[in-house]
């Protein structure tokens, strides 16, 4: 799927990724957040574990997305209800499903 609305792309398959806890991530993915969150934070290893535990996460295009860090969607380019920036130019919108246990990911750039 690809569509074009006010000179942004929006690039995706409509596939549904499940929505992980922590402990179900690959422990390769486990090992990035980690790294993330304790790099930034010089506190106790444990505060960063409890926090990670209680966030939710989708793998999307080999990268891993913590859905605590995505802002809410409230643009003109379509029914989204959150989204991640790479840049002031692209970054992923998700959709959740009406349950919750699944979310469709799309990549736009303009």
């Amino acid at each position: 799927m690809k569509k074009i609305i006010d000179n942004v792309t929006i690039t995706g398959n409509n596939h549904a990724h499940n929505i992980l806890s922590f402990h179900e991530l690959p422990k390769k993915y486990q090992k990035i957040m980690i790294s993330i969150y304790h790099g930034g934070y010089s506190g106790d290893m444990e505060v960063v574990m409890e926090y990670l535990d209680q966030c939710s996460y989708i793998i999307y295009r080999k990268y891993v997305y913590n859905l605590s860090d995505t802002m809410r969607y409230s643009g003109n380019l379509g029914k989204y209800d959150g989204y991640n920036s790479d840049s002031f130019f692209s970054g992923q919108l998700f959709r959740y499903s009406g349950d919750c246990e699944t979310i469709k990911c799309f990549s736009f750039y303009s």
